[in-house]
């Protein structure tokens, strides 16, 4: 029977989830797109990663692999580092704390939803501005459920032009 509740509550009750978020560019408004249901209000609480700490212990948990050791990323025993294109997973539990500097932003954002318990996706501008990672945790219900995306913010870019005989 509890599985019967638990699939109603996913209907009735208010639900958020991030799309997948590009990276964005200092000095160009910064937005996420959402989709929610059931929700009138969302608080959003974004914090600042610490970079250089991830890399340091990423290549640290290398050089312990290249020396035929176990990986011991982050202080974890046997924990491999995660893909640096993708390092979403550090920060979907509760150890959100590893790897952040602090609180970079709070706010909140009145929402609109569908009648009959339909999604709705939105955009939502951040007060984010500085360039950086961020993680963005996002609470409905008074917290009762949450999302959380990473977001990048740059502020160099990389560029490659062809030359007479190289590369620049």
């Amino acid at each position: 029977q509890n599985y019967k509740l638990d699939q109603l509550n996913s209907i009735i009750q208010p639900r958020v989830s991030f799309d997948p978020v590009e990276s964005q560019v200092v000095g160009k408004p910064t937005e996420l797109s959402m989709l929610f249901r059931n929700a009138n209000e969302i608080e959003f609480t974004a914090w600042s990663v610490d970079i250089e700490k991830l890399f340091a212990d990423t290549k640290q948990s290398y050089r312990q692999i290249a020396n035929r050791q176990k990986p011991n990323f982050g202080g974890v025993p046997d924990q491999s580092p995660p893909a640096l294109e993708s390092p979403g997973n550090l920060f979907l539990g509760p150890e959100v704390d590893r790897y952040v500097k602090g609180q970079a932003a709070r706010w909140q954002q009145a929402l609109e939803p569908r009648e009959n318990h339909w999604d709705r996706r939105v955009q939502i501008k951040t007060p984010l501005e500085k360039a950086g990672l961020y993680v963005v945790e996002a609470r409905v219900n008074k917290g009762a459920h949450k999302a959380r995306c990473l977001m990048w913010i740059q502020d160099s870019v990389l560029t490659r032009k062809p030359g007479d005989s190289k590369q620049m």
